[in-house]
């Protein structure tokens, strides 16, 4: 077989947000409020969770895209919800 006259270039993106179109990039998460729900859940049933919920609110504030926050949005009913992943 002849190898190919072009030449071939791998190209990668400094960022992937630079590749994905500005309509689907998560927006920067500067402010997380707790609802009156999840204060309930965290000072009750699920207070083992508590400390965990805080260090997942710290991350999402330094890094929206770490691995494991699974960080998406909740519905698509555009009311900017979103969605991430607290424990296994």
């Amino acid at each position: 077989m002849r190898p190919s006259l072009c030449p071939e270039y791998v190209v990668r993106p400094a960022k992937l947000q630079s590749w994905v179109s500005p309509v689907y990039v998560v927006p920067p998460v500067s402010d997380i409020s707790d609802g009156a729900d999840v204060v309930k859940a965290l000072s009750g049933r699920y207070a083992q969770l508590r400390e965990q919920w805080d260090d997942t609110k710290r991350k999402l504030k330094e890094d929206r895209y770490l691995g494991g926050l699974d960080f998406k949005p909740w519905r698509e009913d555009g009311r900017g919800a979103y969605s991430v992943r607290v424990d296994r």
